[in-house]
This record gives structure tokens, sequence and C-alpha cells, in this order.
């Protein structure tokens, strides 16, 4: 097993201090991430944890500082809120955050989810693993997860779910995803401001994945509430505890409605867009039409040419402007 350069740097000062073995740190440090490993690969990682939190507390506190907030972290790709807070006390700030789930599936609806946190919700979830949805794989820990921060005290959350039908309509209009995604944000924004009095305190900014090349694109859509908002666009913005617990309700939102077309078409949906989503859409225009294609995904994307057999247009070469 590859060894951590950090862990080990830190292993040679821990052994300068005193007389502790250096294979016995060493030996511990694998133990350690190896319980980490295993929770999260099992969706238990709170079992992980706790056994490698107990292996670390046996050493020095550098040690068992640096298991909890160096090593999990890097593996089980969360926000751990500790000294970092101290730091910069900016991480427990109001605000709220926004993300979506849908974008990049060909079924199903576009689903994007705001949630308000303040200091007592994010002290709340320092040991319930919140982090990036995409770092989650299972849907049933999606789904636990989800219902943890909708009933957290304090927390206020709001999702927007655009089915198929109204996703084509308003694309049709936009012709833009981008744009597309800056409606829903705002939206998600403007319906959470209209809860402003279940927030204490009110939130300070608003904190979202940058997927347009400027912030302008959602400030135009807001209206009146959000205007006063500070808007804050970041890459990697699910780095936030508060965006992260968006990308959560918003994946849970969009796999509950991905289940419920599934259930009223008697069909299998898969997620994404890959060979088994083109089969899966080709076998359904041959089986209802291609009239019904629009129910259930979206028609900007080539499958859904491919699955009526119709041309693609060429491909043209991405540039920055």
């Amino acid at each position: 097993m590859r060894r951590h350069g950090r862990s080990r740097a830190l292993v040679e000062n821990q052994c300068n201090s005193d007389e502790t073995s250096f294979e016995f740190l060493i030996l511990s440090f694998e133990l350690a991430r190896t319980a980490i490993w295993w929770g999260e690969a099992t969706d238990e990682p709170q079992l992980g944890q706790s056994f490698s939190r107990r292996l670390a507390g046996t050493l020095a506190p550098p040690v068992w500082v640096f298991v909890e907030f160096v090593l999990e972290p890097e593996i089980l790709k969360e926000v751990k809120l500790g000294y970092e807070t101290v730091l910069n006390p900016d991480l427990l700030l109001p605000r709220i955050g926004v993300d979506e789930s849908g974008k990049g599936d060909f079924f199903g609806p576009l689903s994007i989810a705001g949630v308000y946190v303040n200091e007592n919700v994010i002290n709340a979830w320092k040991d319930i693993g919140i982090r990036d949805s995409k770092n989650i794989s299972s849907d049933k820990k999606i789904a636990e997860l989800a219902e943890k921060i909708r009933k957290t005290p304090g927390c206020v959350t709001d999702c927007v779910v655009v089915g198929n039908e109204a996703y084509n309509r308003l694309y049709t209009k936009m012709r833009s995803v981008n744009t597309l995604l800056a409606w829903g944000h705002a939206r998600v924004i403007e319906n959470l401001l209209g809860k402003r009095y279940q927030m204490n305190p009110p939130p300070v900014k608003a904190i979202s994945d940058q997927f347009a090349a400027s912030k302008s694109v959602i400030e135009k859509a807001l209206m009146a509430q959000g205007k006063g908002l500070q808007l804050v666009q970041r890459h990697k913005a699910e780095e936030d505890i508060a965006v992260a617990a968006a990308s959560i309700l918003a994946r849970d939102e969009f796999g509950k409605g991905l289940a419920k077309l599934e259930q009223e078409f008697a069909v299998k949906l898969p997620k994404g867009a890959s060979a088994a989503v083109d089969a899966a859409a080709k076998k359904f225009v041959e089986e209802r039409g291609a009239g019904e294609l629009a129910k259930i995904s979206k028609l900007h994307f080539r499958t859904a040419l491919r699955a009526q057999g119709l041309p693609e247009p060429p491909k043209t070469e991405w540039r920055k402007r």
C-alpha cells in the first residue's frame, strides 16, 4: 500500500519526540486508512471512522488529528470541520448552497436543490458523512442522508424538479442548458428566500458550482428577493458543506423522479448517456412511438435523434471565448 507523504513526515516527527516505534506508527496509519476505505466501500463510513479514530487515539495528539482531519477527508471526499473553523470562521457563516442533478442524464427530470445552513446545522452534520453526492455510490445512502438533512433543526431546504415535458419546452425557448440551469438555480434561491422567516440568522450569500462563464447568468434570472444576496459561483463548490447537502437532495429527488417514470411506463431507464441508454431509447421508440419520447427524456441530446433513426448534425469543436 502506498504510504501518504504527509503521514510519513508526521510519523517521523513523532518518533523523534519519543520512543514510539516508527514501524508501529506506519502500521497504525495503514490500518486506519484501510478501516476508512472499508467503511466507505460498505456504505458504513462511520464504522470505519470509529475504528480508525480508536486506533489513532492510542497515539499522540498530532497523529489522531492527522487521521481525522486529513486522512479521512482525503478518502471519503467529505467536508470535515475542526481547527479550520477556528482559522476560518467564514466556514460557519449562514448561507445557501445550490446544486443540480440530472443535467447529464438523457432520461429523467432535472432536479435543482437549495439548502440553508447556519452554525448549529453545520455542527450537527460533523459526523454524518455529508459530501458531494458524486462520491456516494449507493442510492440508499443518498436517501438516508437526504432524510437527515431535511430533518435537521434549523436547516431550510427547497427543490425544483423540472419534469421532462417542461424541460423540453424550456429548452426550446431558451436554447441553452446553462440558461435553463440559471433559471432553475434562481428559482430555488428565490423560493428559499421566501422562507427567510425560518432562517436564523438570514443568509449572507448563496454558493453554487460554476456552470457558466459568468455568475451574471444567474444574477439576471434572479427576481427582487435574490438581488440583494451575494452570489458566489466557483469550481468544485461541492466542497462547501451547504452545496454538498444540496447535491444530495437534488440527486435524491432526481432518483425519485426517474423511478416514477419507470413505474408509469413500465420500463427500465438507465442513468447517464451511454450505449445502454441508446438501446433503451431505441426500444422505447419502437414500442411506444417517437411522440412519447418527450415525456421521459431530454430531446436535445443526440440520443433522441439516434433513437428515432434521424441524422445527427456535425459536431462543432468547443472553443473558449
